[in-house]
Formats: structure tokens, sequence, C-alpha cells
């Protein structure tokens, strides 16, 4: 399951030049395709929206290996200052006709969160201030210019990771680099983002603070989340 949400956060993470920069946070939905060592393995739907004064970003995903499909939905609500308020996962291994499904809802009310499992719940106090995995960090890139050597630091929460604990993201953008896109050669921002000590994820994202091209290596298998020409 860590898996299927490590590939989640793919796309839902997102110096001044002539290439331009993102100025503001991108809404919308976007498609792409999921290759697993070069091989087309599935496909993901992002998917960022402000609502009655709230962002809400939902990603969904789904992931072939053999004769088993994983299946993930990830939604994410905050307010316009980044604040948590809601946070549901809902994962399915689809192995023939037998389908496991875990759900996880998080409710969040100050540095309280209401954890719900499938038919039972657990209330957890959090150890410090964190945010969730939604439009933060592309808002912190845009505030400081998506400028080389820039570096961001904050907690998370993810439930389905750590339930009493917050996760320690690091943000850092390369520069530009020429990335190849779809067969398309294309200057885009990267950034790497650290999660713990757990991954990496290379991350390629266009003057309009799209991702186009987000990558990580797992075990010997590389993950590769491709956006879709529209």
């Amino acid at each position: 399951m860590k898996k299927a949400l490590f590939l989640t956060l793919l796309v839902t993470f997102p110096f001044i030049t002539c290439m331009g920069r993102p100025s503001v946070i991108p809404v919308g939905t976007w498609e792409y395709d999921l290759y697993v060592n070069g091989v087309k393995s599935g496909k993901s739907v992002t998917s960022v929206k402000l609502e009655n004064g709230l962002y809400i970003t939902e990603t969904s995903m789904k992931m072939n290996a053999g004769i088993i499909t994983n299946t993930s939905m990830n939604r994410i609500t905050e307010t316009v200052d980044f604040k948590p308020v809601r946070l549901e996962n809902v994962n399915s291994i689809i192995h023939g006709d037998t389908v496991r499904k875990i759900e996880i809802t998080a409710l969040f009310k100050g540095s309280t969160v209401n954890v719900k499992t499938g038919s039972s719940s657990v209330s957890v106090k959090l150890p410090g201030p964190c945010v969730l995995d939604g439009t933060y960090f592309i808002s912190e890139l845009i505030r400081k210019g998506f400028r080389k050597g820039t570096r961001i630091s904050a907690r998370i929460y993810e439930p389905a990771i750590e339930l009493e604990d917050l996760i320690t993201v690091n943000v850092r953008v390369n520069g530009i680099k020429r990335v190849k896109v779809g067969g398309e050669k294309k200057r885009l921002y990267h950034v790497s983002y650290i999660i713990q000590d757990m991954k990496n994820i290379e991350c390629y994202i266009n003057k309009n603070g799209i991702t186009e091209l987000a990558t990580i290596t797992m075990l010997n298998n590389r993950m590769d989340l491709v956006l879709r020409n529209k």
C-alpha cells in the first residue's frame, strides 16, 4: 500500500529566466500515464479546485502488476492558508474476484485529528503544526520564484504511513533542465522532494506550475508519471 501512496505523492507535489515562472496555484484537471521500468502500467488523474475558500486536491490512480490491479484515491481539503481540514484515502488491491480495500478518513480540529479506518476510529494528538500534501509546496515555490537553490521544509500528516507522527518533507529547486517528456525535449524546473529518509521524488514542472514528469525509484523499480498531451 505504501507504494501506491508514494505514487499518489508524485503528482500532488509539484531563479528568474526567460522561460517564465509560475505565478498562481494552478487549478484544473490533468491526466498522466504511469510507466514502470519503461512499460506502460496504468494511469492517473489529478485535479485541483478552489471551492468556498477551500482548496480540494484529488488524485486517482490505477496500476496493473501482472494479475494484480492496484487502485488508489487521495482527496485533500485545506484552507486557503493551508490549514488541514480533511484527508481521505481509499486503496484497493484487486486479484481476480478478491478485492482488498482500505479506507482512511482524517478530520482535523486544531492539533487533534480523528482518524477513521474502516469501522474503527481513533483520536490522535499531533506533535506539532503540519500541512497536507496538497497545494502548500507549490505555493511556497511560487512565492520564492522557483529560484535555483531554494529549499523548503515542512511536516505533513499521512496516517497511512505514520498514524501518530508527522513526516518531514524537504524540497529543493535544482534549476531548469532540458528533459524528454512524451518524445519531446522540454525546458522544465527540476524540483526534488525528499520524503523523510525514505524516498526521493524528482519532479519536472512547467512555467504554469504543472508537473509534466515525476519519477521515483523504489528498490529495483523506476516509476514515471508522464503528463498526457491534450
